[in-house]
């Protein structure tokens, strides 16, 4: 996980906590005093998100193994009738993107219900999968090998087996009915990936075999 997405979300739930403004939270909170008592997980499970559903990255059939995530992007525009959908970047990329926080990213990230992560065609692991994570949003992702270590299917992420999968997935979690689902799930994720995939916790499992802090 990138330490200054993680770092910055935390500044940015620190500000929710304290600040006067009510509009960065949903209506069921009565007061910014009754925010300012929640831990981080209750701050950001009670964000206002405004977006359904985001995959970042804008269609480009002549790039190598992008396919999937070409389709992911068709698929998302085509529910635009129904839903709020980002399926394009809101980031500059390649180099400099992977090495400088980009503010309306992380905005995108904290405005998101649901977060699409489709690997390049034949690899494994991907950023977005942990910046979904720490966003807050419920984090769908492609298959892979193996899942990062305590991550469960339908516990704490969701795996999606094809396009018509995900479409189902998109609908089932968006649907009121599983509104506290969603959050619960979003929620455990984010616990995990903040408690045992900061940079720290690498580095202590390398040289002392386990994590030592939280």
């Amino acid at each position: 996980m990138r330490s200054d997405y993680a770092e910055a979300i935390l500044a940015k739930l620190d500000l929710m906590r304290k600040s006067s403004s009510s509009s960065l939270l949903s209506t069921t909170s009565k007061s910014v005093g009754a925010v300012s008592s929640l831990n981080n997980n209750a701050v950001i499970a009670k964000r206002n998100r405004t977006i359904d559903v985001s995959h970042f990255w804008d269609e480009k059939p002549e790039e190598n193994q992008a396919n999937l995530r070409n389709a992911v992007s068709a698929l998302l525009s085509s529910l635009k009738s129904n839903y709020s959908v980002q399926a394009k970047t809101v980031s500059v990329g390649s180099a400099f993107g992977r090495t400088h926080l980009n503010v309306g990213y992380l905005e995108a990230l904290m405005n998101s219900r649901i977060v699409v992560v489709a690997q390049r065609d034949g690899w494994e692991d991907h950023y977005r999968f942990f910046e979904g994570l720490v966003g807050g949003a419920l984090v769908m992702t492609d298959p892979m090998w193996t899942l990062p270590e305590g991550f469960v299917d339908g516990e704490n992420v969701i795996v999606y087996k094809s396009l018509e999968h995900l479409t189902q997935l998109i609908q089932q979690y968006l649907d009121p009915s599983n509104h506290s689902k969603r959050i619960n799930i979003a929620m455990r994720g984010w616990e995990l990936a903040m408690s045992r995939y900061r940079t720290w916790h690498l580095m202590e499992s390398v040289f002392f075999g386990r994590i030592l802090t939280p």
